[in-house]
């Protein structure tokens, strides 16, 4: 099975991730962090792509980057990526991907869970070769 969850925690969130790869782990970390924002009614349409570089020297790295990246967006431009799609991986371990969703959010709607930041608290990617297993603790 590859996707996302939310698991129990003593504070906050935590999200497990599960990916047949490292860099589609960070396209499932899109896709809960869309689900966590936008609850059940997932988000608004897609309208909008952007390419995005997600540096880091691991696994770690790069996906506190990006979920902090699209707290980012979300707090001060109004953007919303519910999907995204691997365009290249650098040597270095840098992965461009592409987001989708939206560059404005549609007038009323609503946030369902404020997310504050991705934190490397217990953090740990596990690459077991068919499988990538993540779980991040983001700060509501």
């Amino acid at each position: 099975m590859m996707g996302f969850r939310f698991v129990d925690h003593t504070a906050d969130v935590a999200m497990e991730l599960t990916a047949s790869s490292p860099a589609e782990l960070l396209v499932e970390a899109v896709r809960g962090f869309c689900a966590l924002t936008c609850g059940q009614a997932g988000g608004p349409p897609a309208t909008d792509t952007v390419d995005v570089m997600v540096p880091g020297e691991d696994g770690e790295q790069r996906l506190v980057h990006l979920l902090n990246d699209l707290i980012y967006r979300l707090e001060t431009r109004q953007e919303l990526w519910c999907d995204a799609e691997v365009v290249s991986q650098e040597a270095g371990g840098g992965v461009t991907l592409r987001l989708k969703g939206t560059t404005c959010l549609p007038q009323g709607w609503m946030i369902e869970t404020s997310v504050k930041a991705a934190t490397y608290h217990g953090l740990e990617v596990v690459d077991r070769g068919s499988q990538v297993r993540a779980v991040v603790v983001l700060d509501t």
